[in-house]
């Protein structure tokens, strides 16, 4: 190798600074899907040299069978001649200057390697068999037909089998898949090549002393380059460059720094051993990892044995094993170069316990290497992640809403399990543990490390030191904490009476770092969220007790008792004082009871009938269905699938008192006929004002859907209700209430009508508009009156080209998979038939019509007769 820096151009796709590697070569998908562990690590190595790839889908398809162009190509590029396909052409008959493989079945022929047939064909689709396969492999080498004994083609095969060609490979009398394809060209490699010694009837060869791949593709093997340093714990190395060590020719230890790609991440390198392939321009092209993964181990250090000299790690699974320390270990601690593990000095043996370590092992099985991360703060149990502003919340110690922030411009990594994850793989549950340190160039990275092991059943025992779940013994954390309402007000575990009360029920405890229990969960207190009601009678007693009707999200009446007497715990002197219509804030107990403590009115019912009710409630202008949110007096108040939305009154007596539960998909594609006349009562999220908790409508509401087009599929009719059964143009079958009126009027909607239509607060259709329903009528403005949005156009098809169908009249629109595209045939101008149709029953001069939603055509009617 020389004195200059390499670019090591390996395609590491995430720096796993905890996990096991067997290549440093990521091939993104490529190898996806494939289990014979051969094929893929010949599949990497050959792609990284260029002389395979994937299919379109990007993957490799080692099951595909290769035909006699592909195999053309991969020998071509193992020979290092891709750069002169541009310049050749082939004679072939059936092989097209066009074809994607015409240069490489030119040189491949020219340079003996692969052959034509008597007919002047090349069959560039035909599948190669493993015969042709090995025989093409065996001449790349050197190997002329005259240099073989017996006939073909046991003779290469014979040949190929001596050179290791075939080696994990089974020939057969069939086609070559892809896979064994890889394998055996990779093999071909590593091959040595022959040159002709002698010429005439001797033709005497010899071996080059050269691989193929030394000779052709001019790339050297560097064997047992063991990576010393990258840039995160070596502040003179830039972030892309490392160092190796390797011995030279005269087993001398050399040590170089070498260039690695930009963008190219190689933490995971640190302290491993690996092949290096470096081609001519001392250029890195690819990295073989050759430290076993059985001798990569990752866990927390949990004690020490000075006498043994030896540590004790466990890993994620709880088992623990013990490992002698070599001494003179190699020692990072979080990014930071230490003094070589002296394995007489027991501080130094001591000072690895409670580390989080990969370590790596030497032929001996004993530790060689450690980089580790000491995460001296405690961890975050995450109960809310914020994707948008990357941050998330949760418990550390007894502070519930403890923060920690994923800064963009800071960076950090994360890894669960021993391999890197990105941030929106952070669950609820999750133990965080973060640690700030420097990486590269002196800029501050944070260490992330997730724990995920929560564990649920019956809680058994309870101990100072631990406690047994599910018929399983933990010990307790140092900082082991608890609740007993649902994961509200945690306090410190002090001692086993703690949780005596949650003792024979069920739990949730999660684990650290170590395993040890950090955090336990019960609901014996617990009480629910707070929910919201509207009151549907005064208050009473119920069996002495004070109790209450409430109508609930769930859209009924619902009798609850309090859990003690409200006069006890509020400014009401009696239950009798609670009244209906009240607008109330609640919680449960787990007995189903009504928090006394935790019951709130935030409105009381006179309020609403007093001249001051202006001050508690809004006027609600606009829906929006696309953004989910309710506008009024200007502000945005958005609606989730949390959100109770009521209505207050009977509509069909504004002075009656009776709620009734308003779904948000019913109502927020409306139009707000007289705004000035809606008002509600909003009750916000506790932590912000926007989001909309509960919505109670104080006004009978007007309301208009925007406008809908549809084929309808038959007559009106009568089932206690006016209906009629439609099809959305988007396929979606759905049946409407529709006005008496309309129903029973003389030129109302019938089976085989194209219409646009809008639907009141109930679901049900207001105004319809016949868009299209024989060939002499084209309601084409009449729809705009159902919804502005709405326009219609009808005429002769000019061309229909690339989804687009321009008329005679000028217009053009275009059509896409959305579109419904219907066929009606009339007989003497009447409705006869209709189907659904596609794209492909629009022809030249048809007579169509056109139904747009603001720009997007919804509708295309082909009418024929």
């Amino acid at each position: 190798m020389k004195n200059t820096k390499k670019v090591l151009s390996v395609a590491l796709a995430g720096a796993l600074a905890f996990g096991t590697m067997g290549t440093a070569f990521a091939a993104g998908n490529l190898t996806e899907g494939i289990e014979n562990k051969n094929v893929v690590e010949a599949v990497e190595r050959l792609s990284a040299f260029g002389i395979i790839n994937g299919m379109e889908d990007g993957k490799y398809h080692e099951e595909m069978m290769v035909t006699r162009a592909q195999f053309a190509k991969i020998l071509v590029e193992a020979l290092g001649l891709g750069g002169v396909v541009g310049q050749s052409t082939t004679s072939f008959a059936d092989v097209d200057a066009n074809h994607w493989a015409s240069g490489y079945i030119a040189v491949a022929t020219g340079q003996g390697l692969i052959k034509g047939y008597a007919d002047g064909t090349f069959k560039p689709e035909k599948e190669v068999s493993y015969a042709e396969a090995v025989t093409m492999l065996v001449r790349a080498l050197g190997y002329k037909d005259e240099f073989l004994k017996g006939t073909w083609p046991s003779n290469y095969i014979g040949k190929a089998a001596e050179e290791d060609i075939t080696d994990g490979v089974r020939v057969t009398n069939g086609s070559a898949d892809r896979g064994a394809v890889a394998v055996m060209v990779d093999n071909t490699l590593d091959a040595e090549t022959v040159t002709q010694k002698t010429f005439g009837d001797d033709n005497n060869f010899e071996k080059s002393g050269k691989t193929l791949l030394e000779e052709k593709l001019e790339v050297n093997k560097l064997e047992e380059v063991t990576i010393d340093a990258v840039a995160k714990v070596d502040d003179s190395l830039k972030a892309n460059e490392i160092k190796v060590k390797y011995k030279d020719e005269n087993d001398k230890t050399v040590t170089e720094e070498v260039e690695v790609k930009e963008g190219i991440e190689t933490t995971n390198l640190l302290g491993l051993e690996a092949d290096v392939y470096v081609n001519d321009d001392d250029e890195v092209v690819y990295v073989d990892v050759t430290t076993d993964e059985s001798d990569m181990v990752t866990g927390i250090v949990t004690g020490y044995n000075k006498d043994k000299k030896e540590i004790t790690i466990q890993f994620e699974d709880g088992k623990d094993k013990d490992y002698d320390v070599k001494d003179n270990a190699t020692l990072y601690i979080n990014n930071e170069s230490k003094s070589d593990v002296d394995v007489d000095d027991e501080n130094d043996l001591k000072a690895l316990k409670g580390l989080y370590a990969r370590v790596v092992l030497d032929d001996k099985g004993d530790i060689s290497f450690i980089d580790a991360v000491n995460f001296e703060d405690e961890a975050v149990i995450v109960k809310e992640i914020n994707k948008d502003k990357k941050y998330i919340k949760g418990l550390k110690g007894t502070v519930d809403n403890s923060k920690v922030d994923f800064d963009e411009e800071d960076g950090y990594k994360i890894f669960l399990d021993g391999k890197e994850i990105s941030f929106d793989d952070i669950k609820i549950g999750d133990l965080v543990y973060a640690k700030d340190v420097n990486e590269v160039d002196g800029d501050t990275y944070t260490y992330v490390y997730v724990v995920r092991n929560v564990i649920e059943g019956k809680l058994d025992k309870v101990r100072k030191d631990n406690m047994n779940i599910a018929g399983k013994e933990y010990d307790n954390a140092s900082n082991l904490t608890y609740s007993l309402d649902d994961d509200d007000k945690p306090t410190i575990f002090a001692t086993s009476k703690d949780l005596e009360d949650a003792t024979k029920k069920d739990v949730k405890a999660y684990l650290d770092i170590k395993g040890e229990i950090r955090h336990v969960v019960a609901d014996v207190n617990a009480s629910s969220d707070s929910l919201y009601a509207i009151l549907d009678k005064d208050g009473f007693l119920s069996s002495g007790d004070d109790a209450i009707k409430l109508y609930t999200k769930e859209g009924k009446g619902v009798t609850y008792k309090f859990d003690d007497n409200i006069s006890e715990h509020s400014a009401y002197s009696k239950i009798e004082e609670l009244k209906k219509g009240d607008i109330v804030k609640y919680e449960l107990t787990k007995d189903g009871e009504i928090d006394v403590d935790d019951y709130e009115v935030i409105v009381k019912a006179s309020d609403l009938d007093a001249d001051s009710k202006d001050a508690i409630e809004v006027h609600v202008t606009e829906f929006d269905d696309e953004k989910d949110y309710i506008k009024a007096d200007g502000k945005k108040y958005y609606i989730s699938d949390d959100t109770v939305i009521m209505r207050y009154y009977d509509k069909d007596d504004k002075d009656a008192v009776e709620p009734e539960l308003v779904k948000w998909a019913d109502i927020k594609d409306s139009t707000i006929k007289d705004s000035d006349n809606l008002r509600a009562v909003i009750v916000t999220d506790e932590d912000n004002d926007v989001d909309a908790d509960f919505v109670v409508f104080t006004d009978n509401y007007d309301l208009s859907s925007d406008g809908h087009s549809a084929y309808v599929k038959g007559d009106i009719y009568y089932d206690g209700d006016y209906k009629i059964d439609v099809e959305l143009f988007d396929g979606t079958e759905k049946t409407y209430i529709v006005d008496e009126d309309y129903a029973n009027k003389s030129k109302t909607t019938i089976e085989g009508d194209f219409i646009v239509f809008s639907t009141n607060q109930d679901g049900e259709i207001e105004t319809v508009v016949r868009a299209v329903y024989d060939n002499d009528h084209s309601n084409t403005d009449k729809v705009n009156d159902i919804d502005a949005d709405y326009t219609m156009d009808a005429g002769k098809v000019k061309k229909f080209k690339n989804d687009v169908i321009t008329l005679e009249n000028g217009n053009s629109y275009k059509i896409d998979s959305k579109t419904g595209v219907y066929v009606l045939t009339l007989d003497d101008n009447e409705y006869d038939e209709v189907k659904r149709g596609d794209s492909g029953d629009i022809d030249d001069e048809a007579k169509v019509r056109v139904i747009i939603n603001d720009g997007d055509v919804e509708m295309v009617v082909v009418v024929e007769e």
